[in-house]
């Protein structure tokens, strides 16, 4: 068998019956591609479909995973999974196995010598290190092992750390998976048939490999080299160095709101529209848990905006020989926060108030295409001068008609970069203008306030939150109206601020018990 590494550079009358060193351009996952149409399986397997079954016993669960720091930072620069809970059912495999991907070497950042340290099996989790040569930094690998037993026999799955392997079937003419039923590892755009292929190799350069009338072309960026291969020979016949490869697939995205000003960002609100660029003509398609509620598709562009539900979508574009994809993650508003603009109070009235925006969070997206309304509630807790109003509704009859306030039309203009997506304005104010000022006793109101929202023009609605509402009237004089996580408090005795914003402006009357 004739096995080429991709990043080696094909020659005329090179023999291609497998191209390996290749990978996945996106998740990294090796690739090994068999032109003869001939699948290696992994060790202990009696075909590539036809896996090892693992007897009942004690095996050992190791995980394997590679970071590279710049020697200085906490943080790696670069991390790598090279498996997670891969089963062995023998010492001298296990060894083997991390020996072949763990350099056997030793520095000063590092207690031991790798080698020896995998020979003595353990139970836990062990570190080693080295430095690159110009000790700009170091890689670290970590190792963690334990051992479970199984009580009956089961069938393996492909290694993850063992390639997976396509084929080229001559008889369609098509690439496929060796076995993908028992390969959980190979990407989802791998799994099925296709007569073109884009990956990369080891260095990232792009690998094309198409099926073209009776050969197969092979493209390799590194070399800007393109070769012709006889698909029955699998002898390189041609090779031409065009003026351009194969175009490389780009998708750029931004969000329909000009705000916040990333507009390239992957975590969007519900309601918030997409737009989904391609830089050739390509097959698009939705994928996901939330849901979407109007899409429009042309060759290079997809727009779409999420529907009310939190999740992901996954925005997938097709050519014939690449796949890419962005995922993007919806999230639905978590509670609403108040902002004060501007303070309330008469000169001897025992009130406070403030008028202040109302702002849906997060503030990282945008809820402009959202509708919001406020729940009308009621009293409770009332004492003192507020103990009439234990069961009354916290808002005007008029303005909370059928149990709540008017829809609020959201606007995607409407976003302030501190705040997020403003979608009302509200008056929090609370007076009592007849008391005794020799003798204030200490007086509270509360109230429990829903908030709701829902798509615009949608008629599903969806509960936030309850704000808390007091109002707290201190036997000293101080008055304190508190919504959400904005107060305000005033002694009655106070100047008066703002009081042309009073419809009509209350009055004090002081009500005392005559003497005896």
């Amino acid at each position: 068998m004739a096995t080429i590494n991709a990043n080696t550079q094909l020659q005329t009358g090179d023999t291609v019956d497998s191209l390996t060193g290749l990978q996945d351009c996106t998740s990294g996952r090796s690739i090994n591609i068999r032109l003869d149409g001939k699948a290696v399986p992994p060790e202990g397997w009696a075909a590539p479909c036809q896996p090892q079954t693992i007897p009942a016993g004690r095996c050992t669960i190791v995980s394997l995973e590679y970071s590279e720091y710049d020697g200085y930072s906490g943080k790696p620069y670069l991390h790598r999974i090279i498996f997670t809970k891969q089963i062995f059912t023998d010492d001298a495999t296990r060894i083997r196995v991390l020996k072949s991907i763990i350099p056997n070497k030793h520095s000063d950042k590092m207690n031991d010598w790798p080698h020896e340290a995998i020979e003595s099996w353990f139970s836990g989790t062990k570190s080693f290190r080295s430095w690159f040569p110009n000790r700009s930094g170091y890689y670290l690998y970590t190792l963690g092992q334990s051992s479970k037993h199984f009580p009956t026999p089961f069938t393996a799955s492909w290694p993850q750390y063992i390639a997976s392997e396509l084929i080229y079937d001559a008889a369609s003419g098509l690439f496929k998976p060796a076995c993908a039923e028992h390969d959980p590892h190979i990407p989802e755009h791998l799994q099925r048939e296709r007569s073109c292929l884009t990956l990369c190799d080891n260095e990232g350069n792009r690998v094309v490999i198409r099926k073209i009338g009776g050969g197969i072309q092979v493209w390799q960026e590194k070399y800007q080299q393109l070769a012709r291969i006889n698909a029955q020979t699998r002898q390189v016949e041609i090779i031409k160095q065009p003026a351009e490869g194969p175009e490389k697939l780009i998708l750029t995205h931004e969000t329909r709101a000009k705000a916040p000003a990333d507009r390239q960002r992957t975590t969007i609100g519900v309601g918030e529209g997409i737009d989904v660029m391609a830089n050739e003509a390509v097959e698009w398609e939705l994928q996901g848990v939330a849901r979407w509620v109007d899409e429009q598709k042309s060759p290079k562009k997809l727009i779409f905006f999420a529907g009310d539900q939190p999740g992901t979508i996954r925005v997938i574009a097709r050519t014939e020989c690449e796949e890419k994809a962005i995922t993007f993650t919806v999230i639905a508003p978590t509670h609403v926060i108040f902002v004060k603009r501007t303070l309330l109070h008469v000169h001897k009235i025992l009130d406070a108030g403030f008028i202040a925006d109302v702002y849906l969070q997060p503030a990282q997206v945008n809820f402009g295409n959202l509708e919001t309304s406020e729940v009308q509630s009621y009293g409770y807790g009332g004492t003192g001068l507020w103990v009439d109003y234990n069961g009354k509704p916290h808002g005007d009859a008029e303005k909370y008609k059928n149990g709540q306030s008017e829809w609020a039309d959201g606007s995607l203009k409407n976003f302030d970069r501190r705040y997020g997506t403003r979608i009302s304005g509200d008056q929090v104010y609370g007076k009592r203008e007849e008391y005794c000022p020799d003798s204030i006793p200490h007086s509270e109101i509360h109230y429990d306030i829903p908030y709701k929202w829902r798509l615009r023009g949608n008629a599903v609605e969806h509960f936030l939150p309850t704000v808390h509402q007091a109002i707290i009237i201190e036997s000293n004089g101080n008055v304190t109206t508190q919504k959400g996580n904005e107060s305000v408090t005033f002694h009655y005795l106070a100047p008066t601020i703002n009081g042309e914003l009073h419809k009509k402006l209350p009055v004090p009357k002081e009500i005392c018990p005559k003497p005896k």
